[in-house]
């Protein structure tokens, strides 16, 4: 089960929980809503768009490992450990905009993982919608042309964010700077 943090709309703030084809909420009688929740997504998601992304490095993986090898192999071993500890040891999450029927709308936070699946899900729905639904996606995805003249792109928003070389450049940096001081701590203190 994959996790989704809701920040605003109309169901419960909080944690909910994605699995099994369903998106559950849980009882939230202080904000309004003394029942859970359960939507179908492949029945209601309508559309979903990223709203913001997140890419966080695991430096403190890195720093273990790094420590790990110090001791056991000396400066190299630190470097080392250091440097396999970061090897791609990053988490994205990812903000976004999601609608359901019943002009349900929804801002949440995920992995990207999860959000991928609920893409792949709004993507499917999109081709299959009926006629009232097809009108509502239109609606939120309103621009400041006449909607009368263009057809509605009814398909989800495609958005990946990716980590550029200069970014793992800078955290590759970063890490053997966090690593080298973490050696010199080591090896001055112990």
């Amino acid at each position: 089960m994959a996790g989704i943090q809701v920040i605003a709309g109309n169901f419960p703030k909080g944690w909910a929980s994605f699995g099994f084809g369903t998106i559950v909420f849980g009882k939230k009688p202080k904000q309004g809503f003394p029942d859970a929740i359960v939507l179908n997504p492949k029945e209601e998601l309508l559309s979903i768009e990223i709203a913001d992304s997140e890419v966080e490095s695991r430096i403190g993986k890195a720093a273990g490992t790094g420590i790990l090898g110090g001791l056991i192999f000396g400066g190299a071993g630190l470097v080392i450990g250091g440097l396999l500890g970061a090897a791609d040891k990053t988490k994205k999450t990812i903000t976004f905009k999601a609608a359901f029927t019943g002009n349900r709308q929804l801002l949440a936070k995920t992995d990207a993982k999860t959000f991928l699946k609920l893409q792949s899900i709004a993507f499917d729905n999109a081709n299959n919608l009926p006629v009232t639904d097809k009108v509502h996606v239109e609606n939120l995805d309103a621009s400041a042309e006449n909607p009368s003249t263009k057809e509605p792109d009814l398909s989800p928003s495609v958005a990946v964010a990716k980590m550029t070389s200069k970014d793992k450049l800078e955290l590759a940096v970063g890490l053997v700077v966090i690593t080298l001081v973490i050696w010199a701590v080591i090896h001055f203190f112990f």
